[in-house]
């Protein structure tokens, strides 16, 4: 190995691709701690929602997501498309990567709304030099208190009854929940770039100080 020195520090945050569906019992454990992670890690902790099966699903993202070295069905969860864990396995893991990841580059996202068309323009600094850099480009359009009343919208809840343990509340409500009482946030809309992302937007040779748009 290597060691690369940076000229400002800036924590990797940490993407979570969980691959769900309304369909899927156990997948209320994937809502419970995605939704803990938020609350608990708001600067390094970016959630997405890859819905299956359900009235939520992009196919492109749907499939991409089944792409990755030992996916391992629902509820899961890809950590920064490098490891598939469990939901339940976050915390912990999310903990140790926050003591020990540091980013090269530092991310500036901005976005302007008219009607329904959104536009997004982001700026990657770079914070050290890298010869023989490889990074595509990957952007996801995420959407919070997405509802629906077709019975796709119902929500599986395997914890219903209490009797595999307390989950968030939901050990409280009925199998199935119905669309009624559900509303679900981080939901993956789309991929304007692919699942893999775009090339070319940065070069193979980084200089420190470079900025790509």
């Amino acid at each position: 190995g290597s060691l690369q020195g940076v000229s400002k520090k800036i924590n990797k945050k940490l993407v979570a691709e969980e691959a769900t569906g309304t369909w899927c019992p156990w997948c209320t454990r994937g809502t419970v701690f995605m939704e803990k992670m938020k609350k608990d890690f708001p600067d390094n902790f970016i959630g997405i929602a890859v819905h299956n099966g359900d009235p939520m699903v992009v196919a492109s993202y749907d499939n991409g997501i089944k792409t990755l070295p030992r996916f391992s069905g629902y509820p899961s969860v890809a950590v920064n498309r490098q490891l598939i864990i469990d939901p339940e396995e976050m915390p912990k893991f999310l903990a140790d990567f926050t003591s020990r990841e540091v980013s090269p580059f530092e991310i500036n996202v901005r976005q302007s709304k008219v009607n329904r068309k959104i536009t997004v323009n982001g700026d990657i600094t770079f914070f050290t030099s890298l010869p023989d850099a490889d990074f595509n480009v990957v952007v996801a359009i995420v959407e919070d208190g997405v509802s629906g009343t077709a019975s796709g919208y119902n929500q599986a809840n395997a914890y219903a009854g209490g009797n595999a343990g307390l989950m968030g509340g939901y050990e409280k409500l009925p199998n199935p929940v119905p669309a009624s009482q559900m509303v679900y946030n981080e939901v993956g809309r789309a991929l304007p770039f692919g699942f893999r992302g775009k090339s070319g937007i940065i070069p193979s040779n980084i200089k420190e100080g470079d900025v790509f748009s």
